[in-house]
């Protein structure tokens, strides 16, 4: 028989113990990206087609050119972009040219393409608002205080204003004066026929007006019965004025 190894027992002291060697773990798997989403697969509801929107994402100020392609796009369309309205330049069935209201940043909406009559047809997440990229300090005239003497904002890196100074104001425009009694009226356009004014007779107040019946020059002798109601107020004069 071969002896076997001698039963473990108990350590001397003084004599040291073998480590135990450990197996290494594995590392971890690394993730597996997602791969990046495609377009939407092309949406046909009522008889209309959403084929594409191009393109798929813009600013969410809004007003991004996109154009909607399809089939059977209906005339007098409405679209809307997450249910709020676009406004459309033009089209026709087979495309759609529209500008993008605004939206919020990274938010991804459905295109719905209808009509007065009630179809539409929705393509789901077909339009993203790109995030706020915008840079604190970098809008014009940020970081800086408008000039107290004229309200606005001095110009990136230019000097700052002196709070001492005041803006010029502009110089106060004289009010229009009346023409005095006996002042020529202006001169008409060449060729201008005017016409003498009618010749009155005595004045009489009625009701607190001065009336007065024309004599000569009277315009009604060159219209017809017809159109006198039309002149029934050229024999009143009021303070002296002719009412025409």
């Amino acid at each position: 028989m071969v002896p076997g190894p001698p039963p473990a027992g108990p350590t001397m002291p003084g004599v040291p113990v073998p480590a135990v060697p450990t197996v290494p773990a594995a590392p971890p798997a690394a993730p597996v990206p997602n791969p990046p989403a495609g377009p939407p697969a092309p949406v046909t509801q009522d008889g209309i087609t959403i084929a594409a929107v191009t393109p798929a994402h813009g600013p969410a100020a809004g007003g991004t050119v996109v154009m909607i392609t399809g089939s059977g796009l209906p005339a007098g369309a409405i679209v809307l972009f997450g249910g709020v309205p676009a406004y459309v330049a033009g089209g026709g069935v087979a495309s759609l040219t529209v500008r993008t209201p605004s939206g919020m940043p990274g938010a991804s909406v459905d295109v719905t393409v209808t009509d007065y009559t009630g179809r539409s047809a929705s393509m789901r997440n077909a339009f993203r608002y790109d995030a706020d990229s915008s840079v604190p300090g970098s809008a014009p005239g940020a970081g800086t205080q408008p000039d107290p003497g004229t309200g606005t904002q001095p110009a990136p890196g230019g000097p700052a204003p002196d709070p001492g100074t005041t803006a010029p104001q502009p110089a106060p425009q004289p009010a229009p004066q009346p023409a005095a009694p006996g002042t020529p009226s202006p001169q008409s356009p060449a060729g201008t026929v005017l016409r003498p004014p009618p010749q009155l007779g005595a004045v009489t107040v009625v009701y607190g007006l001065r009336v007065a019946p024309v004599v000569g020059g009277d315009p009604l002798s060159a219209a017809a019965p017809g159109t006198w109601s039309n002149w029934r107020c050229t024999t009143v004069l009021c303070d002296g004025v002719v009412v025409r």
